[in-house]
């Protein structure tokens, strides 16, 4: 089944909502402060699509994850959720994961693949990039979309 064209636009439009949001560790308030994985928890829950099983996304994790450890939590919790896909399957309202040192450990929402993302920067707070910035370009890439059990089929 997958999210039907109307779920990807309201996804985007949400995670669009959330424009300069200040980045602030372990938050999730749109407007006052985000991380990127609560970043993606906020969006999804708030276009009704994550957290209906009582899952939630952790707070108790380290903002220099992939920098000590090559820990899994951050996909871990996405899989959740989301399966992989290939990057040639992407579509709007999918995430990108970025190895970052160690572990998989910054996402975004994609809005065009590669030409717009959408994410929470340390400095920064949410904005708009490219997914394949000179920052990006170069590492290892997950993509993920949302799981058949969690899409509503609402064109």
């Amino acid at each position: 089944m997958g999210l039907t064209n109307k779920e990807r636009e309201r996804i985007v439009a949400v995670a669009e909502e959330w424009y300069h949001t200040p980045f602030a560790g372990h938050s999730c308030l749109k407007g006052a402060g985000v991380d990127c994985a609560q970043l993606l928890a906020g969006v999804y829950r708030e276009a009704g699509y994550w957290c209906d099983d009582g899952i939630a996304m952790p707070i108790a994790y380290s903002l220099q994850i992939g920098q000590h450890s090559a820990d899994s939590a951050y996909t871990d919790v996405i899989q959740r959720y989301m399966r992989e896909i290939q990057e040639s399957e992407v579509l709007p309202g999918d995430v990108v994961v970025y190895h970052v040192g160690l572990a998989f450990a910054h996402g975004a929402i994609i809005k065009v693949w590669p030409s717009h993302i959408i994410h929470a920067l340390q400095r920064g707070g949410v904005v708009a990039g490219h997914g394949m910035d000179s920052a990006f370009s170069r590492l290892e890439k997950r993509f993920y979309t949302l799981k058949d059990r969690y899409c509503r089929g609402v064109e």
